[in-house]
């Protein structure tokens, strides 16, 4: 919990993976209510990363006008 905080210190978002049952959900939920009981405004966004393509999830480059567009 207290490394995906840290992780939001400097990161404007995080994806949490591994396999079932490691506390991929513990760990954000417990950070989540952490946030909520100190009064801060947590969010979050459960995301299928199979329902967007990697451009839409991670941004990309336009190669002819090298101008970046966010994912």
């Amino acid at each position: 919990v207290v490394q995906l905080e840290e992780l939001f210190n400097v990161r404007h978002s995080v994806f949490i993976v591994g396999l079932a049952g490691t506390g991929k959900t513990q760990v954000w939920k417990t950070l989540y209510r952490t946030y909520a009981n100190q009064k801060r405004k947590p969010y979050y966004n459960d995301l299928n990363p199979k329902a967007v393509t990697n451009d839409e999830l991670f941004g990309v480059i336009n190669p002819a006008t090298r101008e970046w567009r966010d994912g």
